[in-house]
């Protein structure tokens, strides 16, 4: 049945890309489009169509990604390449923005944009280990010191190294936003890895991540994020971890009111567009929608950490949630057992720990 509907709704995203690329003239927008305040006016809507975009035969691009609304990092980066894109190109191109799981599950959207059934994806890098190998490293617990960290080895060879990777597979990589440092969720406090003994935790779909929290004594379940809320309130899971701008905006304090401060993985956002669609277009353009990710980034992580950190501070003052800080150390402890299991990043731990600005 699942394979089914998959299939029904490739159909259906096929069918509405089709109608969406073969516009010249026509600048309406996609019927998914869900927050681009600069999307071309709808018909009816009283203003000129025809003045939107600058450039002789304009068209609206149906680059589409699948995350939240409204104030989560990963929506803002959607808005911000969105304003960035429309800016580089004349108007040229735009962004369809596609929320709420409307496209299937974040896994799912990162295999549409591989096979072609979507132009544009903007996800977790965790995502794109199952693609290329070399996203793995990120992942690690516990690798990054802080922010201004990661943000010297994304924008360095190592990031980009593995944006060259997907290249191999198909997509291309354009950029590395921010989601942010995670953290835990829970019916009860966390203060200590024996506190985790057994505990049914939500994760995404990343291996490193599930690895980690299996050494940490819990029972790591991957789960589409649109079936935790449900699942927590059913106790079918105890509890999740997520950046905390994500257990905000999903309103799991309502069902887990407990967040532990761990910050025990940090998440980029990865930037990437299938391959075959973004090297078939000319490359003024290209060169384009590159300055256009680029630029969107340095908008979009101060931002990420406004919203993370004003996310803790809502949900203790305002929604009475109970924040407790774990003991790292002893996180870190069981951390450097993962690491002692992957040798073959040894080399590449030491270069990315080198590269702290803080040393």
């Amino acid at each position: 049945m699942k394979r089914f509907l998959a299939a029904i709704l490739s159909l259906m995203m096929l069918l509405s890309l089709a109608a969406c690329g073969s516009s010249s003239g026509d600048s309406s927008s996609g019927s998914g489009n869900a927050g681009t305040s600069g999307a071309p006016p709808a018909e009816g809507s009283g203003e000129d169509a025809n003045t939107w975009g600058e450039a002789e035969n304009t068209w609206l691009s149906c680059i589409s990604s699948n995350l939240l609304d409204g104030e989560h990092p990963f929506y803002q980066a959607q808005v911000f390449f969105d304003q960035c894109l429309r800016e580089e190109t004349n108007n040229k191109y735009g962004l369809d923005i596609y929320v709420g799981g409307q496209l299937g599950s974040d896994s799912e959207m990162v295999e549409g944009c591989l096979n072609g059934t979507y132009e544009f994806v903007l996800n977790s890098s965790g995502l794109f280990a199952n693609i290329s190998e070399d996203f793995n490293i990120f992942d690690l617990p516990y690798l990054f010191s802080s922010n201004e960290h990661a943000y010297a080895v994304m924008d360095g060879e190592i990031g980009r190294n593995a944006l060259k990777s997907l290249e191999n597979y198909g997509m291309v990589g354009l950029a590395y936003g921010e989601s942010g440092f995670r953290n835990i969720t829970s019916s009860f406090a966390i203060n200590g890895p024996e506190d985790m003994k057994g505990m049914k935790l939500r994760t995404m779909d990343v291996p490193m991540h599930i690895e980690f929290f299996n050494l940490l004594g819990a029972n790591a379940t991957p789960m589409a994020m649109t079936e935790v809320f449900t699942s927590l309130q059913q106790g079918t899971i105890d509890g999740h971890e997520n950046l905390s701008m994500g257990i905000l905006s999903n309103r799991i304090y309502e069902v887990n009111p407990f967040v532990a401060v761990s910050e025990h993985i940090y998440t980029p956002i990865v930037y990437a567009m299938n391959a075959d669609y973004f090297n078939g277009l000319p490359e003024e353009d290209q060169e384009a929608i590159r300055r256009a990710a680029v630029r969107s980034v340095e908008m979009q992580r101060p931002d990420a950490q406004r919203q993370n950190n004003k996310a803790l501070e809502v949900m203790e003052q305002e929604y009475g949630v109970t924040i407790t800080h774990v003991d790292k150390e002893a996180f870190m402890g069981i951390a450097d057992a993962m690491y002692a299991n992957h040798p073959e990043y040894s080399e590449l731990v030491a270069q990315i720990r080198g590269m702290d600005p803080a040393r």
